[in-house]
């Protein structure tokens, strides 16, 4: 089991169905409470052209409401659903600034073979609004120039007017080279054991045996997120006793008992139009088209390029001890399926750039790849359990290699300790 911890003040942009009316927070965005913005280049900062008597409190006092979730993850798209990620704005970062933030999460890789689920957290502290926004003196002179085009230019064409701040934090799972049916198997368990109340003493009960039956199939991995916040101290202790809930829980209210309005960030921008101040424009409702197909383009390159990445891996190791017993045909599958997954890739990259250029020639590809069947699945049941066992550190190379010259392979106790070896003929 391994862990890799993340910790962000931050969150991330994504447009609502409504024209404009929405923005969620990302890293690579100017935007903040009383800035300009234009939803056809949502990461383009302008001049600061608003003024206000301050900032006040929309809704109530002090922390609105807190509250828990947990959740099987069947895609990176649920998941940056779940944190409140933007695709589209992820999108601009791996397609044209090389930002690091579109590799969050780049280690829940979301294949046939893989299982992720999520352990959430979130104080919402409601909205915050400027009060009585007004344009400074040069943005208004532009105004009273008749310079609409120029104003729209240095102050953009929305503005945000109020913010919706919170505090979350979230864990995220994943564990890997998992056959089809342990797959199936786990999420059974696991739905029985989250189809109930977060504090429920059932649910918890039934959850450290998922995570125990998940620890002895393979490897966990774990990403801890954390929006707003006093960061990776408080943090650390998550990474003890991962099957319990109650620990995870009480590190998760200890956290958000700590925070205050001050700690919070904003999950949330509302905008609203120059409009409002007599700006004489528009914004173009291809503008809000395109940041949904560039949020569905994203989830669709970083998927095909999490498979191309694992399909070079496995042609590149042909000869270890994993993929050795890895027949001919088998191998030139993969060798196909590698060259359909990068032109596939080279195809995405021209689309987006498209996208960038125009509202008109932004579209998404007409057709999908197929999955690929990973080793584990393609293996024999004797070999499933042979590769299960080296996954999870119980063999090394050596006596994989021995099992498989002596048609062997591992048997288990009943609490799931490696108990010896046995031959293939008792796998069926």
């Amino acid at each position: 089991m391994y862990f890799f911890i993340f910790v962000a003040i931050v969150s991330t942009l994504s447009v609502t169905p409504a024209l404009g009316t929405s923005y969620n927070y990302h890293p690579s965005t100017p935007i903040y409470l009383g800035s300009g913005l234009n939803p056809i280049h949502p990461d383009q900062a302008f001049r600061n052209c608003l003024e206000s008597d301050g900032i006040r409190k929309v809704s109530g006092s002090g922390a609105m409401n807190t509250y828990f979730s947990v959740n099987l993850i069947k895609s990176r798209k649920e998941l940056f659903e779940q944190l409140q990620i933007s695709a589209s704005l992820s999108a601009r970062s791996a397609f044209w600034s090389g930002s690091a933030s579109a590799n969050y999460f780049s280690e829940h890789r979301f294949h046939s073979d893989s299982l992720t689920w999520i352990i959430k957290g979130t104080t919402d502290y409601g909205s915050f609004a400027l009060d009585n926004p007004r344009l400074k003196s040069f943005a208004q002179q532009l105004l009273d120039s008749n310079k609409h085009e120029q104003f729209a230019k240095t102050c953009g064409l929305e503005f945000i007017n109020q913010e919706r701040r919170a505090v979350l934090i979230a864990a995220v799972f994943s564990m890997e080279n998992v056959s089809q049916e342990q797959k199936k198997q786990l999420e059974v368990q696991f739905q029985a054991s989250y189809n109930a109340p977060f504090l429920n003493a059932d649910l918890k009960a039934k959850y450290a045996n998922f995570f125990q039956d998940a620890a002895r199939t393979s490897r966990i991995s774990m990403t801890i997120y954390a929006v707003g916040g006093s960061g990776i101290t408080t943090l650390a202790p998550l990474v003890s006793k991962l099957d319990n809930l109650d620990n995870i829980q009480l590190i998760i209210q200890s956290y958000m008992a700590g925070m205050t309005e001050q700690q919070a960030v904003p999950l949330e921008y509302f905008t609203g139009s120059m409009t409002a101040f007599g700006w004489h424009g528009q914004t173009p409702i291809e503008a809000f088209r395109r940041e949904r197909i560039l949020g569905e383009l994203f989830h669709r390159y970083t998927n095909a390029e999490n498979t191309y990445r694992r399909i070079e891996s496995i042609i590149d190791n042909r000869n270890s001890a994993v993929y050795q017993n890895l027949n001919d045909t088998i191998m030139e599958e993969y060798r196909a399926n590698y060259s359909a997954y990068g032109a596939y890739l080279n195809e995405l990259l021209n689309i987006a750039d498209l996208c960038y250029e125009n509202f008109t020639d932004c579209r998404l590809p007409e057709h999908y790849l197929p999955r690929i069947k990973w080793p584990i699945d393609v293996a024999d049941n004797c070999e499933r359990i042979r590769l299960q066992a080296f996954s999870l550190n119980q063999i090394d190379d050596e006596e994989l290699a021995m099992l498989r010259k002596k048609q062997s392979m591992p048997f288990y106790r009943p609490n799931g300790s490696l108990a010896g070896f046995i031959s293939c003929a008792f796998s069926n």
